[in-house]
């Protein structure tokens, strides 16, 4: 299978990028802005409008109060492979910086004993 390759310009950062991988699905095409682009621009907006946010994220909340924790109960595995993961970036990024700590414990390989 063939895997069409279509470059595309975001006019926010300037770069050129595949626009199956980097653009979001838009009726018959591809949205404007890539999709690190629009994250920055709804963060953006967001800021600059944190009451509103706030007021919409309550008003949500006071209609479903239960909806965060009956969400998490039923994907119990996505949020712990989630967590597991971070968990291990953050270790991760522990070893590597931290060269004072002893060899078996920069490889990941140290063992409990007594």
């Amino acid at each position: 299978m063939i895997a069409i390759q279509t470059p595309r310009r975001c006019p926010r950062c300037g770069q050129t990028k595949i626009a199956e991988l980097d653009f979001h699905r838009k009726g018959l095409g591809y949205a404007s802005y890539c999709r690190p682009c629009v994250t920055l621009c709804q963060a953006e907006w967001r800021a600059g409008n944190r009451e509103r946010t706030n007021m919409t994220a309550r008003r949500s909340y006071e209609k479903n109060p239960d909806a965060k924790r009956r969400y998490a109960k039923e994907n119990k595995e996505k949020f712990n492979t989630a967590k597991r993961e971070r968990t291990r970036r953050r270790y991760e990024e522990q070893r590597l910086t931290n060269p004072d700590l002893p060899i078996r414990f920069r490889n990941g390989t140290a063992k409990l004993n007594e």
